[in-house]
């Protein structure tokens, strides 16, 4: 097995190579990789076979869990090299970028030296939003008390910057530490659903409620997905700020105009030129802009492709999401281009069980067929639409079907509108879904 087939959320753990003189950092480590397996993760860490890092990797392995540990080439000759699973690396750089790539959290088991920089390490990426994780320290007996402490000095004498209450992301795990992380984690596979979402309808991953611009095809685009005038989204998002106490009917005098263009699907622009004036007047003003936008995006698009998901018991998020896009980009209704003549299309193709790469299995009238071979399938159907809107999407999504990165375990690499590629990892943008 290698890293690219970790199809399932990991735990990264950092812990010491030695045992210690505390028979409780042993059990510690025994039941966390218990609780790893239990809780349906994988394993992520530095690799070898002695000490706490071989109590909890042995224990995955028992309980019938996954594990991928990492060891920099020149550390080989210090540690079992033959485990297992381990994969090389050239140094510790590549080797924290390899173990971050893969893992949805961080839990520090007692460690030494490596131990601490990785558990600072990871903080430090918590803080500036490049790895926005929880990092949990299992404080056995009190070992990480003091580190505790020193933090709590930091942030009281206003030395350490705790203004993004950094430290609820450390917790001394008196009880479990997957618990916490549940607790505490951002959900990454719609984090990056819908950061994909954005980044192809505006070409910027975090939403903007506040963009908005003229276009020739659609009249005015704007907000976080580029509502359009034309199409009527834009004027759903203006029906929902209305129950907003705090609007003040900046678009009152255009409401007659952009009722008719939505449902002639205009793209003119006449009577209502201020239109992003206004829009980002609103924008500006102490209405829930983003709010009643996300509200829109999820009863409008969303909540229709969702029926279709749950339906055929879809189970990865990067199908989930290029079926919510397709209704953002067709509309989510059954003609031949839209989403639901789009999946009948893709599901005539189907006249046997059909095996695939993914291990998910979808029903397909009478067959049995695998998901990402079904996926494949509706991309090229949805290929077949010819649209320019589509091109950089699907070259995006078939490049994630290329990495086996099915549920966003790792950062998405997608190309933008310029096709050069980009990577979204997973952090906060502030969504309610």
């Amino acid at each position: 097995m290698t890293a690219d087939t970790m199809t399932k959320k990991s735990i990264c753990v950092f812990c010491a190579a030695r045992d210690g003189n505390d028979a409780s950092f042993a059990d510690a480590a025994k039941e966390l990789g218990q609780e790893i397996v239990k809780s349906g993760y994988n394993l992520v860490y530095g690799g070898g076979d002695k000490g706490l890092m071989g109590h909890v990797s042995r224990t995955v392995r028992e309980e019938g869990g996954k594990v991928v540990g990492f060891i920099i080439e020149e550390l080989i000759k210090t540690k079992e090299a033959q485990i297992e699973d381990n994969i090389l690396v050239k140094d510790n750089k590549a080797c924290r970028e390899a173990m971050d790539g893969l893992s949805a959290a961080y839990i520090a088991l007692p460690g030494g030296f490596w131990t601490i920089e990785e558990i600072l390490q990871a903080i430090s990426f918590s803080q500036s939003s490049a790895t926005p994780k929880p990092v949990v320290l299992v404080d056995t007996n009190g070992y990480y008390a003091p580190l505790k402490a020193l933090f709590d000095n930091g942030v009281n004498s206003g030395i350490i910057d705790n203004s993004r209450d950094l430290f609820s992301l450390l917790a001394a795990a008196s009880a479990s530490p997957l618990a916490i992380i549940d607790e505490l984690k951002v959900d990454c596979d719609a984090n990056i659903m819908y950061k994909l979402i954005s980044f192809f309808e505006t070409n910027n991953p975090d939403y903007d409620a506040r963009q908005c611009s003229r276009s020739s095809e659609s009249g005015f685009s704007a907000g976080i997905v580029n509502f359009s005038t034309r199409y009527g989204d834009a004027l759903a998002v203006i029906e929902q700020i209305e129950s907003d106490s705090n609007y003040n009917g900046q678009f009152d005098d255009m409401k007659p105009a952009l009722e008719r263009y939505a449902e002639s699907s205009s793209s003119s622009t006449s009577g209502i030129s201020e239109f992003c004036e206004q829009w980002v007047a609103v924008a500006d003003s102490k209405v829930d802009f983003l709010g009643h936008q996300i509200n829109v995006l999820n009863k409008k698009y969303y909540e229709p492709a969702y029926e279709y998901i749950s339906d055929m018991n879809l189970e990865y998020a990067l199908t989930k999401t290029v079926l919510f896009d397709t209704a953002i980009a067709h509309g989510a209704g059954s003609g031949s281009s839209s989403l639901g003549g789009l999946i009948k299309k893709t599901n005539s193709k189907f006249t046997k069980d059909t095996s695939g790469p993914s291990g998910s299995t979808i029903k397909v009238g009478d067959y049995e067929v695998d998901e990402i071979t079904w996926l494949e399938k509706y991309l090229d159907a949805r290929e077949e639409l010819g649209s320019s809107y589509d091109k950089i999407r699907i070259k995006s999504y078939r490049n994630l079907i290329r990495d086996k990165n099915y549920d966003f375990d790792w950062p998405a690499r997608v190309f933008d509108w310029n096709d050069e590629r980009k990577d979204l990892p997973c952090s906060s943008v502030g969504l309610s879904i």
